[in-house]
């Protein structure tokens, strides 16, 4: 369609027979003529005319115009050569806009699946560590283990009555907790809760793997950003052309 056709069309589609249309202009239908058939080229004045008397603004005019080569020709009149301009400005930025978050979800997306896939925020290695019992003040981290011991500088007869005096005091005082920890805190660690000081020892034979749903959602999320990135920066041509 030329620039001529183009005009007939638009006044065909309002309804105007061509006097009407000049007259409207407050031109010559000769000179609407020449338009129409492509024998001139309107000046920035009579494009303005045309404009209003069909009751349009450059950008719904320029949005029917779909040949790159008669939007080229058209900027010869420069009240389009100056909506080019910001038009084309504003789509680039637009561009680089949606560029940016493209590469934002593509990277954040390749950042979740990496994440999820190595573990790196929710481990799935598990560790137990237990406490025997409150310690006392002074007393060795292991007292539950190695009870037995503090009656030994005791005589012979005085030995066992100590330790049966030890075995019971601490079977009394015997109040085991665990912890499940997916931090490893080394082989053993002391921690003061409201009762006391407790002495942790991991067991070892009781370490094991945990599967954790979070790591499965940060790969799931981490794939679907990665391809709404992909898609942004495949489909950014057709939605930002000119």
């Amino acid at each position: 369609m030329t620039f001529g056709q183009y005009i007939k069309q638009l006044r065909t589609d309002k309804a105007y027979s061509q006097p009407e249309l000049a007259l409207k202009m407050n031109v010559e239908q000769s000179y609407l003529s020449k338009l129409e058939n492509d024998k001139s080229v309107p000046s920035n004045d009579v494009f303005r005319k045309l404009l209003a008397a069909l009751d349009m603004d450059i950008a719904a005019f320029m949005q029917g115009i779909k040949s790159s080569g008669m939007r080229h020709e058209l900027r010869q009149i420069p009240d389009i050569e100056m909506w080019s301009r910001a038009h084309s400005n504003k789509q680039q930025l637009s561009r680089k806009q949606w560029l940016s978050a493209a590469i934002i979800s593509i990277s954040f997306g390749g950042a979740l699946l990496f994440s999820g896939h190595e573990k790196i925020f929710f481990p799935e290695t598990q560790y137990e560590y237990v406490s025997a019992g409150v310690l006392l003040d002074g007393e060795p981290l292991q007292v539950f283990a190695n009870w037995a011991t503090l009656a030994v500088p005791f005589e012979e007869q005085d030995v066992r009555d100590k330790v049966n005096q030890y075995y019971k005091q601490f079977a009394q005082r015997r109040d085991p907790k665990s912890k499940l920890l997916f931090t490893y805190r080394g082989e053993s660690f002391v921690e003061t809760d409201a009762q006391g000081r407790r002495f942790y020892e991991e067991e070892t034979n009781k370490r094991k793997q945990v599967i954790r749903s979070e790591n499965a959602w940060m790969q799931f999320l981490g794939v679907f950003s990665l391809i709404a990135g992909v898609t942004m920066g495949s489909l950014q041509r057709a939605w930002f052309k000119p």
